[in-house]
């Protein structure tokens, strides 16, 4: 059982690749199969968006020597894609059914709630930090504006050590 559940997207996909090499077109067929065939073999510009990565893919992929011709080598190729592209489908739904506990909306607005009281617990720490650093600088700025009233008293009344004692002891 763990085997299958560790490769089911690989066994899916490998079912899909069979499924469809058995149903393969051996040519040509309708729409645009020819028309980018013929683009990726000759590493032409599609029509607008022009598929850049699947065309140099594609040439990449007409350049190995494979005895088929290249028409079903291009045809060959969207199988491998369609294949693999089984296999992410299966392996995105897989990873999403065995993490569906994480989708819960009632953990959801439990984790929200455990987040905003955790916001609030931050946010009341920075207020008193805030507050704190507020309180210093106004006290900073109080002792320097009496720094200057008794420096310029000081000054008015003549008592110039008195005026250089203290204003250096303030701000330093």
């Amino acid at each position: 059982m763990n085997f299958l559940k560790k490769y089911l997207a690989l066994i899916l996909s490998a079912a899909a690749f069979i499924i469809y090499l058995f149903t393969l077109a051996p040519s040509v067929v309708q729409i645009d199969s020819g028309e980018l065939a013929a683009l990726q073999i000759t590493l032409g510009i599609a029509h607008p968006t022009g598929y850049p990565l699947y065309t140099i893919l594609g040439y990449l992929f007409s350049s190995i020597p494979l005895p088929f011709t290249k028409i079903y080598q291009m045809n060959l190729l969207a199988a491998i894609y369609c294949a693999t592209a089984v296999g992410f489908f299966v392996q995105s739904v897989k990873l999403t059914l065995d993490n569906l506990q994480r989708f819960n909306p009632k953990s959801l607005i439990e984790t929200k709630k455990q987040k905003k009281k955790n916001w609030e617990k931050k946010e009341k720490t920075l207020r008193i930090k805030t507050s704190k650093k507020n309180y210093l600088a106004q006290s900073k700025l109080l002792l320097l504006l009496l720094a200057d009233f008794f420096s310029l008293s000081a000054r008015h009344f003549g008592f110039k050590a008195l005026q250089w004692k203290f204003t250096h002891s303030i701000c330093s």
